[in-house]
């Protein structure tokens, strides 16, 4: 929490309690674990405001959970503590007259309190504020996952203009090459989608593709078939290196098109540990140099390939990034919201727009939030 705002940490259980309950204009901040009863908690806090009169109306109440059922238990708990068979108490606590007057009227009024989800706070505030946060009025809450009928055509138009995209042509070619699936991109769009907004502030951007040669790939290539003539017979290493390798030099240095390189690096099988090395030093070699040049020679072919992909990766997921940042801009414009996008846009008129800021402080001065670590 912020340094601010006092910790509710006493080691007496009776303390913490009261210290929860009593302190009705105080910033809190709760920390409890799982168990321990952190919903009747919020009701304690919620029950003494009304009590005292803090709260001139319920309406100036919002309450804050993380999922239905928990707003729906906060709803319930807090009909409970106001109702007049209560008696005047509440966990320990005795009201006055005055305060059970004002208790019975809490619970007349409840339902004019925001008591509801993170995503359902959202909707109120842009409610408030649907004008200033760039939305029609009478905005909804759609369903914008990937089976539905709008997102797949959405979806189907944009591989068919990445498709025809000619600046990232090349870079679409080498990821089929690679294996790249365009099933694999309605993935990526589905991870990006569930933080869309942070792509505006940390954009994606097309990655020139590295050039494509097999130089260093062959310089340790040739290191290895060093001393070819007296490689040791029936080895296992030496057959390594008198098919694959020679078949793979053989490919790497015909003339053909960057594509087939690339596939032929992709899928080569380059290091080899078999062979025995008394053979090899009888023959007046060192097996180890000849396994490390293998060696390095995989690890330069990687590299390769390991660059090609990465350039491809951020390429099409930056065209990803642009079809979702577009989408964002849609649903806004059409009123079609996701839940995300209530959480976003929320966001934004709380930042962006002070008059409004102040305007929903004025509305719901109480505000009570559990689980606020699920808050941005």
């Amino acid at each position: 929490p912020p340094s601010w705002v006092p910790r509710v940490l006493a080691p007496c259980a009776r303390y913490r309690r009261t210290t929860l309950r009593t302190p009705v204009a105080a910033t809190l901040f709760v920390e409890a674990g799982a168990g321990t009863g952190k919903p009747p908690g919020l009701v304690a806090r919620v029950i003494p405001t009304a009590a005292t009169g803090h709260l001139a109306a319920m309406s100036e109440l919002a309450a804050i959970t993380f999922t239905e059922n928990a707003a729906a238990e906060l709803r319930n708990r807090s009909r409970e503590g106001l109702q007049p068979d209560a008696k005047g108490r509440y966990a320990g606590f005795e009201y006055d007259a005055a305060a059970q007057v004002r208790l019975a009227a809490g619970l007349e009024t409840l339902d004019d309190a925001v008591l509801t989800t993170l995503h359902g706070f959202a909707s109120r505030i842009l409610s408030e504020a649907s004008l200033e946060a760039g939305l029609p009025p009478g905005f909804s809450v759609a369903d914008t996952g990937a089976g539905t009928e709008d997102a797949e055509r959405s979806w189907s138009d944009f591989v068919d203009r990445l498709l025809d995209d000619e600046a990232i042509r090349e870079h679409l070619l080498c990821g089929l090459t690679l294996g790249l699936k365009l099933g694999d991109l309605n993935a990526v769009a589905a991870g990006l989608g569930a933080s869309w907004d942070r792509l505006r502030t940390r954009p994606l951007a097309v990655v020139k593709l590295p050039p494509l040669s097999a130089h260093d790939v062959l310089t340790h290539l040739t290191e290895a078939f060093a001393g070819e003539g007296s490689w040791p017979a029936g080895d296992a290493l030496r057959d390594h290196l008198d098919t694959t390798i020679r078949n793979l030099i053989a490919e790497l240095t015909s003339p053909g098109h960057p594509l087939d390189l690339l596939e032929t690096l992709a899928t080569a099988d380059i290091k080899c540990s078999g062979g025995r090395a008394p053979d090899w030093k009888a023959a007046g070699l060192d097996k180890a140099q000849v396994v490390q040049a293998l060696k390095d020679a995989d690890e330069a072919r990687n590299n390769i390939v390991q660059g090609v992909g990465a350039a491809v990766t951020e390429t099409l997921a930056a065209r990803v990034q642009d079809w979702l940042l577009d989408e964002s801009e849609r649903r806004r414009d059409s009123g079609a919201l996701g839940y995300h996008d209530l959480l976003v846009l929320a966001l934004y008129v709380l930042t962006e727009d002070p008059e409004v800021r102040q305007g929903l402080h004025d509305h719901w001065p109480t505000l009570v939030i559990g689980e606020f670590q699920d808050t941005d």
